[in-house]
């Protein structure tokens, strides 16, 4: 090109220049080769383009479909601080989340949910209260690396309910109550923690 279309690529820099709007809009129209050859560089040059483009849009876009289905399931961790850690799950929930919205007067309450109830049940529930930050770890609340995954140790309170989700009975809710506690002070000391 430089030879037959001199006037257009007088430099290296323009022919980076005319090279990475090509790829990224199909061009201006302010540079454009003549040659033949220059011409099928170019065809590749927009083919190669729109696959970049359309590879790297689509790659971040599904890193972030992926983020926001795991955290809808409950597989994401929680990176919040100052948030309340509410585990388990009984018919006395709501009425807890009710309490606590109300206690925020107005500021948005940040609430993690864990427990194993099912997501479908979380994104009703979520439904239920847009004017809460609700997020969701869903397993047994009684291992330090769940509690980990839902933020306990920068969150500032813990509730702990009798937990009923997941096929768990009231049988042996208390054992499981001592056992978060325990495990909710070992990772976080100063929290308010009521059981």
């Amino acid at each position: 090109e430089t030879r037959a279309n001199r006037e257009m690529f007088p430099t290296l820099f323009d022919s980076i220049w005319w090279t990475v709007v090509t790829i990224a809009t199909v061009g201006y129209g302010d540079k454009y080769p003549v040659t033949g050859l220059g011409r099928v560089l170019g065809i590749g040059v927009i083919f190669l383009g729109v696959l970049t483009i359309s590879t790297l849009s689509g790659t971040i876009a599904s890193i972030f479909v992926d983020r926001k289905m795991r955290e809808g399931k409950g597989l994401q961790d929680v990176n919040l601080r100052n948030h309340i850690v509410l585990c388990g799950w009984n018919a006395n929930a709501e009425r807890i989340i009710e309490s606590l919205k109300r206690l925020s007067r107005g500021a948005k309450q940040r609430l993690v949910l864990v427990n194993e109830m099912d997501p479908e049940d979380f994104q009703a529930l979520r439904a239920r209260h847009p004017e809460l930050d609700l997020r969701f770890v869903r397993g047994d609340f009684c291992g330090e690396k769940l509690l980990r995954r839902a933020g306990v140790v920068s969150a500032r309170a813990a509730i702990i309910l009798s937990d009923v989700s997941g096929g768990h009975t009231l049988d042996n809710a208390d054992e499981r109550t001592i056992l978060a506690t325990l495990a909710i002070k070992s990772l976080n000391a100063g929290i308010n923690t009521s059981a």
